[in-house]
């Protein structure tokens, strides 16, 4: 069976994305692969906002963007390789 070379994992900050972000991190090891980490923000929290606050809509992506890469920053600290991880955020 031919080795993985590319893992993607999502997580959403939460215990189970954090168990899910341990086994894709030793999977990752394993497989000598590289790991991608991606937090997606969804669309609709951003039209919300977008409709509200329509000229403020780019501070308040930034806004959103700060908070999951503050929240990245603390989150699973105890995973093996974390500072390493390649981390993504997506606004869906």
């Amino acid at each position: 069976m031919d080795r993985l070379t590319s893992i993607i994992c999502a997580v959403d900050f939460t215990p189970s994305s954090a168990s899910a972000l341990a086994q894709a991190a030793r999977i990752a090891k394993w497989n000598q692969a590289k790991l991608h980490v991606v937090h997606v923000i969804e669309t609709l929290v951003s039209m919300e906002f977008q409709e509200a606050l329509t000229p403020y809509v780019e501070d308040i992506e930034k806004g959103l963007l700060g908070e999951a890469r503050s929240a990245w920053a603390s989150f699973a600290p105890d995973v093996p390789g974390k500072a390493s991880m390649d981390f993504d955020i997506a606004i869906n």
